[in-house]
């Protein structure tokens, strides 16, 4: 720093200054003709500016007329006054043209006068100019009068406003701990609870907490240089010093950019046992994850230091001007937290309104509900002085009466009235009429429900929107037809008609998506005004159950765990976590199951519990799986994120376990083999040691395999010689000899040990033995709890088959529409149709052609299908195309009695009653929807959205031309072995005709393959059934 020279006078001052280009330039202009104009907030700028569109519109509108009161276009200096005559108008022209948000197609009175205000202040500031009071005076008395009511009715009510309780704040931060759908970072659910606090016990606007709507791309927040940590000296215990914080905001409302103004308070560890409700320990665990404090890396320097203060000491700043909440940004795949940018408020706004429907509430959660509900906490201990200046408002203001304090009187009249002590257990009762949280259920709507939908779609202009569409695509489908039909011709006339073409469907295509984009936004956004009616209407029935004693409608659900096995095989895999750590949260540090000493203590434990928690949530998975802490895949090591694992994350995880588990029972078999002789009586290889399980089995599925060829030797014995202890064997006859050698002699032949995974019961079944009983009977076991009820087919002929009242047709698309894993009404049908979610299995979906048929295995029945789309082409492939099309067929289910379908019918009787995937569903996340088969006539046009490309004939000079005999016969669309690598037909024929030991049955899998060499759909495997074997 340079020392300090001799202090200058004021001459010399003031000569030193005018060396200033830019004092030279004030000096030299001509003051008397420049303006200057009052400095405003940005959004004090974006209202004149609105009102100086409004203004311009209403000058339009009267220059249209001759503009009698001659107004100008722009309210700037230099212009005259305009009549009184001209701001009644005004008022006028604001009345007619201005939305009511409060049920009414007219706005609120206060609405219009604030509008004019502002308007006189676009006047005074913009063009200089004071509006006489008498100007003033009339505008509002003809706002107030009876002749501008009747011609248009202003409202005169207010906006709701809720003010949020203690207990509306605990229930919802125990709600952003709860949640695992819509929080998508740790660091964000510590930021929301740090918000919600501050703003209850500051009372502070959102402004100074978080980046302002007014003010959005300034980076303007609470700072971290904001908040000091104070360290002070515990004389009874010297290694738990007290720990104090002070935040003080700058940003205060009027005063953003005055640096004099401020306001300080100070926050203490909270003795409450619910640790999230403490502001300090999400402080320290977000100070401590940005590495704010110089010297401090862990909680247990602050909490528990090395060597004991001393003395009163504040921890220092390092980067400091970084905001202490911060947006969420999307990169390579996964949700971060910037490094700079400040949380905006309505990204903050957003997450308070979806956690809050999520809980029910009937209003959802503002900050200035969290405001309100400080500010009358505050009254009640603080005198006017103090709460006016907790607020931040003007001395002797009324606002805190006009928009905070609440309108219910808290306390007992009847008791005033005959002088009794006021009952405080009732006025506590009483205190549920104020709470947001009061008459909640989770059950109430949280998007248009599927009735209210249609209804929309109904709607005459959406339909002739539709039919416009339809009339354009049309139009496209003819050029582009024009444009397939054209040949190559190389002469210019084609080129350049072509060309023409081209354009022409260019422009046609993107006139399509326009229109696509601007029917979307128009139900999107009516949709979203019409949610709350829905909820309105939803909460106004819950009245009726409660005084007639009648339940409640509930939701259907479908079964999502087994009830024969609720013992789960705990995974011994390095680095997985038994259960997800926020649970742990939960249950240790909000619910208070665990007990501390001290306070410090337990802020300790809770700031290093918080700061060991994944960056993000974990994806959602089947039970008992979890990534690893460092979020990775706890079996390869990869970074589990949506470009890692395309197939979702939970199913990544599930896959690399499942396989782990295949190749742990598979060692362990190795492992337990002991050389071995091979006992088969006439075997010229008895002599032979064999050392591995591999070579034993090799060699005796040999004997086993020609126990199933025709003999060509007459009076040739086929049956099992095999020979142990028990002696000579000698069945003759077996439909799986496999089985036959695990249950009679002991010896599993299987190559690969099988390894099943109970969707429903979360369990893994490994068959050590080789005949998969064990799988077998906890099969039978679900099918007879659940499907074996409606294996006998009905004597009566049903014609009519309802839908489920949940589920709604719509008719464009064609389509069947009901909630995620809702089911059917008890007893009626089977479920089939499964529940998936983020692409995990929460209920398989089975097929209904293989469920009951008999000559099956159980396990082959009860196959569960993970996904609706293999299940598609599943039913498709092996099912729908071996029915004969020409005559009538019965529905698989055999509860659905005698009725014979048509083909069209049937296919959608399973997608309507069945809810059978068999046609496609279209890409829904709040509801799932079910395409409907397409039918022209008594034909089938299209019933599936995925259909293989046409073959095109190939071109020749020639085409009377006869092909060439030296020409390779052309390939043809077939299923493709893995085995042997060759193209099929019929892939079922050729494996069951395989040899058991070969590469085709121990690979088991094929895709359908196209003449092109292109694969088509997913790599199946092929289930061998018993008859296969």
């Amino acid at each position: 720093m340079p020392l300090l020279g001799a202090i200058k006078s004021r001459a010399e001052l003031y000569e030193e200054g005018r060396q200033n280009p830019l004092v030279q330039a004030l000096e030299q202009a001509n003051l008397d003709e420049v303006p200057f104009f009052k400095q405003l907030s940005d959004s004090s700028l974006r209202q004149y500016a609105r009102i100086d569109v409004r203004w311009a519109e209403l000058y339009a509108s009267e220059k249209k007329k001759g503009n009698p009161w001659g107004i100008t276009e722009k309210i700037n200096v230099g212009i005259t006054l305009p009549p009184r005559q001209a701001f009644i108008a005004f008022a006028m022209y604001l009345a007619l043209t201005t939305q009511g948000l409060l049920g009414s197609q007219y706005a609120a009175k206060s609405t219009i006068k604030g509008y004019m205000n502002t308007l006189w202040g676009a006047f005074r500031r913009n063009a200089l100019l004071q509006i006489p009071s008498d100007y003033r005076q009339q505008t509002i008395a003809f706002i107030d009068s009876a002749d501008l009511e009747k011609a248009v009715p202003l409202v005169t009510r207010m906006r709701e406003k809720p003010i949020a309780s203690t207990r509306d704040i605990t229930i919802f931060i125990r709600a952003v701990w709860e949640d695992r759908n819509i929080i998508r970072t740790t660091r964000m659910r510590i930021q929301l609870c740090l918000f919600i606090l501050l703003s209850s016990l500051s009372t502070e606007r959102p402004g100074a907490i978080v980046e302002s709507s007014c003010y959005r791309g300034t980076n303007q927040a609470l700072k971290w240089d904001d908040i000091e940590v104070h360290i002070i000296p515990n004389p009874d215990d010297p290694n738990r010093p007290y720990i104090i914080i002070r935040v003080r905001i700058n940003l205060l409302k009027f005063h953003r950019k005055d640096d004099s103004a401020y306001k300080d308070f100070i926050l203490f560890p909270e003795p409450n046992p619910n640790r999230a409700m403490c502001p300090i320990s999400l402080i320290i665990a977000l100070g401590i994850e940005d590495k704010v404090w110089k010297n401090i890396t862990t909680a247990d320097d602050i909490f528990h230091p090395k060597i004991p203060p001393t003395d009163h000491h504040q921890l220092v700043t390092i980067g400091g001007k970084r905001p202490v909440l911060r947006r969420e940004v999307f990169r390579d795949g996964i949700w971060i937290t910037h490094a700079e940018l400040a949380l905006p408020y309505d990204c903050m706004s957003r997450h308070l309104r979806q956690i809050s429907l999520s809980l029910g509430w009937l209003i959802h959660l503002t900050s200035y509900c969290l405001r309100r509900g400080a500010s009358n906490r505050a009254s009640k201990v603080m005198s006017e002085e103090e709460r006016t200046s907790l607020l931040g408002h003007i001395k002797n203001a009324m606002e805190f009466v006009q928009s905070y304090q609440s309108r219910q009187v808290s306390h007992d009249l009847g008791a005033i009235l005959h002088g009794r002590d006021q009952d405080h257990k009732a006025l506590k009762t009483a205190q549920v009429l104020t709470d947001m949280s009061s008459r909640s259920d989770p059950r109430a709507p949280l998007h248009l429900p599927p009735e209210a939908a249609k209804d929309l779609l109904q709607d005459e202009d959406l339909i002739e929107m539709r039919k416009q569409r339809e009339k354009l695509k049309e139009t496209a489908d003819d050029v582009y037809k024009r444009l397939d039909e054209m040949s190559d011709a190389a002469d210019e006339n084609s080129c350049q008609e072509r060309i023409a073409l081209q354009a022409q469907a260019d422009i046609l295509s993107a006139r399509l998506s326009e229109f696509d984009r601007i029917y979307k936004n128009i139900v999107r956004r009516n949709a979203y005004h019409r949610l709350p009616q829905s909820r309105k209407e939803y909460f106004a029935g819950h009245s009726e159950p409660q005084l007639t004693g009648q339940a409640a409608p509930q939701k259907t659900k479908m079964h999502t765990q087994g009830q024969e096995n609720t013992d789960r095989i705990s995974l011994s895999i390095p680095g997985i976590l038994a259960t997800d750590p926020l649970d742990q949260i939960m249950s240790l540090y909000i619910n208070g199951t665990q007990e501390f000493s001290s306070i410090t203590d337990s802020v300790l434990s809770f700031v290093n519990a918080v700061i060991g928690l994944p960056a993000r949530p974990f994806a959602t998975c089947y039970p008992g799986e979890f990534p690893t802490e460092d979020n990775t895949c706890p079996v390869c090591d990869e970074v589990c994120s949506k470009i890692n694992m395309r197939k979702g994350i939970g199913s990544h995880i599930h896959s690399c376990i499942t396989k782990q588990m295949c190749a742990d029972a598979q060692k362990k078999a190795e492992g337990a083999f002991t050389p071995t002789p091979c006992s088969w009586h006439g075997c010229i290889g008895k002599r032979n040691i064999y050392n591995t399980r591999k070579d034993f089995i090799t060699h005796v599925a040999g004997h086993c395999s020609r126990l199933v060829k025709p003999s060509t030797t007459v009076g040739e014995l086929r049956c099992c010689m095999w020979k142990d202890t028990v002696g000579f064997c000698g069945v003759e006859e077996h439909e799986d000899w496999l089985v036959h050698f695990a249950t009679e002699h002991g010896i599993n032949l299987q190559s690969t040990i099988a390894v099943d995974y109970c969707t429903l019961c979360s369990q893994f079944f490994v068959d050590n033995i080789g005949d998969r009983s064990v799988w077998e009977a906890h099969c039978m076991e679900h099918y007879d709890n659940l499907f074996r009820v409606f294996e006998d087919r009905a004597e009566e002929d049903q014609s009519e088959f309802p839908l489920n009242a949940d589920a709604h047709l719509l008719d464009n698309p064609r389509a069947i529409q009901f909630e995620h894993g809702s089911s059917f009404a008890s007893g009626i049908q089977p479920e089939i149709h499964g529940h998936f979610a983020d692409r995990i299995v929460l209920v398989p979906a089975r097929c209904p052609f293989c469920l009951y048929d008999d000559e099956i295995s159980t396990s082959v029945r009860m196959k569960e299908w993970l996904d609706a789309d293999t299940l598609q082409r599943h039913v498709n492939r092996m099912h729908l195309d071996e029915l004969d099309q020409d005559i009538e067929h019965q529905c698989p289910i055999p509860s659905c009695g005698i009725h014979k379908f048509s083909y069209p019918d049937l296919l959608e009787h399973l997608v309507s009653y069945h809810r059978l995937a068999i046609c496609g569903t279209t890409g829904h996340r709040i509801y799932r929807r079910l395409l409907l088969p397409v039918v022209e006539g008594d034909m089938v046009i299209e019933h599936s959205k995925r259909k293989r490309k046409p073959k095109s004939s190939p071109l020749t000079d020639d085409e009377n031309e006869p092909p060439s005999k030296k020409t390779k016969k052309k390939s043809r669309d077939a299923y493709w072995c893995f085995g042997c690598s060759e193209p099929f037909q019929n892939i079922g024929r050729h494996l069951r005709a395989a040899k058991l030991d070969s590469k085709c049955r121990r690979v088991g899998e094929y895709q359908w393959r196209l003449a092109t060499g292109e694969f088509s759909g997913d790599r199946l495997s092929w289930v061998f059934h018993r008859i296969d074997r």
